[in-house]
């Protein structure tokens, strides 16, 4: 399974919302996808126990099966978490306005308001940095002022 950068796998799961396919769709074929793995999985755990069997007492079918079937919770609580992640992944925050939405005509005005802070917060601290850098750049260049005037007194002295 080839693993994806987070932000095309993000576009994946809008595009998979865009066509209407759920959360919990993508979920159930994960999770046919793991029971039919799991099944052969225990099946050929099941045979492999009998097929090697070198206990001297016999070995019991069904307690093989049993314990193998308690790896069945572990399983399901994967699913759940999966289907929990898928559903937060492909949940569009309220401050989050994708094109084509309907949210464009009817959006929330919380939703606006802190969308237009956000953008707010952003610009003034881009602006802030640019000062900065600015700031930075002025001191060095007093620095190297000074420098340079440290070196040439020195050389009138010498």
């Amino acid at each position: 399974m080839a693993l994806y950068p987070p932000q095309q796998m993000a576009d994946i799961l809008y595009s998979f919302k865009a066509f209407g396919v759920l959360p919990t769709e993508i979920a159930d074929q994960i999770q046919d996808l793991l029971e039919d793995e799991l099944t052969q999985s225990m099946r050929s755990l099941v045979d492999d126990v009998f097929d090697l069997n070198c206990f001297k007492e016999p070995v019991d079918r069904s307690s093989v099966e049993r314990s193998a079937t308690l790896d069945t919770t572990h399983y399901d609580s994967c699913l759940d978490r999966i289907s929990a992640k898928l559903e937060k992944l492909m949940s569009v925050p309220p401050h989050v306005l994708l094109p084509g939405d309907e949210c464009f005509r009817n959006a929330d005005p919380e939703a606006r308001t802190k969308r237009m802070q956000i953008r707010n917060q952003i610009k003034l601290k881009m602006a802030s940095n640019r000062e900065l850098r600015g700031e930075v750049a002025r001191l060095r260049l007093e620095i190297q002022v000074k420098e340079r005037l440290a070196e040439a007194i020195q050389k009138v002295t010498i």
